[in-house]
Order: C-alpha cells, then structure tokens, then sequence
C-alpha cells in the first residue's frame, strides 16, 4: 500500500476517534465479555501494557477485580498507550496513560517506558484499524520486545461481515476517492451514525491471516476464541506467547 493512502486512512480514524470520542464511549457501556475472558488467560501478570487503550478501560477492570475466577483487587503495574488525548482525558484518575501514535515505528523509542519490560501486553481492538500488513507487523513486533521473554500477549480484532446489518454499514472507496485496488485485501470502511456521519477504516481479519501475522512476529498462539456483541461472536481473541 502506497504510503500516502496509509496516511490517509491513518487520518480517518484519527478523527473519527477524535470528533466521537463521547458517543464511541457511550455504545462501549456494556462490558464485552471477552475482555475479561482473555485477561483471566493470560496467566500471572504484575504488570500490563495496554496498546490502544482509549480510556483505559482494561485497567479499570483489572484494579476492580472484574475477572472470572480470580485476579480481585490486583495491584500491579498497568500502562496504557493510546493516539486520542480525547480519549485518554476521560479516563477515570490513578491510570498511568500515555499519549502516543502506534502507527509510527518510532513510538517505542519515543515513549521509553521506564516500566517494562512487562510481563504481559494487550491489543483489544486495535490491529484492524492499522492499514497495511506492514504497520500491523511492526506494531505486534514492538509488543514482543516490550514483554519478557516468554511473555504473554492477548489481541482481539472484529469479526463482522458474517452478519447483514455490518454489511449494511460498508461503504464504497469511491466516497473518499478512493479504489478497490489502492488499498489491501480485507480493507474495509464501516459507517458511523451516532451523534453525526462518521466513517473507520477496518481492516477485515481471516483467522488464518492473524495467525500468520502473529507468527511472523515471533508470538506463537496457544488459544483462541469468539466472544462479544449480541451474537457472541463478534470478536475473535487469540492469547499469545514470545520466545523465551
């Protein structure tokens, strides 16, 4: 993908995740199951990075003990790193909460957490909106070094053109100028209608693809499931390890 359309579906998202920040947050109320679910996989962690963390939310279930089985009143060290400061700034106090852009290479040597490396990372959410294989390599290479060796790593993306109503809100390429053939396969734009016309990039995971994406990034998948939305399966979570 040339660089220039990465830039400017980079630009989309930004400012949708800029211009409804409030309305993004209120049809993210209820709790997705799979959140938790993955979290209470992960192991024995005392400390998290949290990559595309918006307001924080992972870390307001980890400090209220909102995990099946266990995990109650966990102390340990959580950091998220997100791209809206919108965002972040509605983020309830006591959070370590950073500002950056994971779609800059850079990023990592720009933020030098003085906190890791960490025992675990989470991706919620956040690799289908980085266009192009390679930025969304680069940015599950960066979570591997920012973890221990034989860390582990969580990442959901979406899962919704199985059902109609998602397939409704695809919008053509040609509405920002755009043709079939500038951006990847699986590349999709979803329609927004709360609050005003708004427009994401998404780009639209095979399992197989995320598999392999991950392995190439030196995490090996040890679980996997669906979870979330009204029909259960609207995301699909993978737990992870580094190398040792």
């Amino acid at each position: 993908m040339k660089p220039s359309i990465v830039q400017r579906l980079n630009a989309i998202n930004h400012e949708f995740y800029q211009r409804f920040a409030k309305e993004f947050l209120r049809s993210r109320k209820v709790q997705q199951p799979g959140i938790p679910k993955a979290l209470s996989l992960l192991g024995d962690f005392a400390s998290l990075l949290d990559l595309g963390c918006g307001d924080g939310h992972v870390g307001h279930v980890l400090r209220e003990g909102r995990l099946p089985g266990g995990l109650t009143g966990w102390h340990g060290v959580y950091v998220g790193v997100d791209f809206s400061d919108v965002l972040l700034d509605r983020a309830a106090p006591g959070l370590r909460l950073m500002h950056a852009d994971l779609t800059e290479t850079a990023w990592v040597e720009e933020a030098r957490l003085p906190e890791g490396p960490f025992d675990a990372a989470v991706l919620f959410s956040l690799l289908h909106h980085i266009p192009s294989r390679e930025l969304r390599l680069a940015t599950l290479r960066s979570a591997r070094r920012l973890v221990k060796p034989g860390g582990a790593c969580a990442l959901s993306v979406w899962q919704l053109l199985h059902l109609e109503r998602f397939r409704r809100k695809v919008v053509p390429w040609s509405e920002i100028g755009l043709k079939e053939s500038d951006v990847e396969e699986g590349d999709i734009l979803i329609d927004w209608q709360e609050g005003g016309r708004g427009i994401r990039y998404v780009h639209h995971f095979d399992r197989d693809e995320l598999v392999a994406l991950c392995g190439a990034a030196g995490l090996t998948v040890h679980h996997e499931f669906r979870s979330d939305g009204e029909p259960g399966d609207l995301g699909l979570y993978l737990l992870t390890r580094s190398a040792p």
